[in-house]
């Protein structure tokens, strides 16, 4: 019960950081946000690894999309000016 609160604390304040204009506290919400990424893998396994290979996975899930989308490129043939 105590790993869920302090899930739930770290998403309320991974929220309420983001809800704010200021640059710093913005910045915040982003440590918040990966501290929270990696307690959704920790605190169920009680894994070190495991919380480091989610946020690992977080870090590195934009290439994904960009390694997909570039194999649908094709480049021109002929060069046009």
């Amino acid at each position: 019960m105590n790993e869920f609160l302090l899930f739930a604390g770290l998403v309320v304040l991974t929220v309420a950081c983001f809800s704010f204009a200021h640059p710093l506290l913005r910045r915040l919400g982003l440590l918040c946000f990966a501290a929270t990424v990696f307690a959704a893998g920790y605190l169920p396994t009680e894994s070190v690894w495991v919380g480091a290979a989610c946020l690992a996975g977080l870090l590195l899930f934009p290439w994904l999309e960009i390694l997909l989308r570039i194999r649908k490129l094709r480049l021109p043939l002929r060069k046009r000016l």
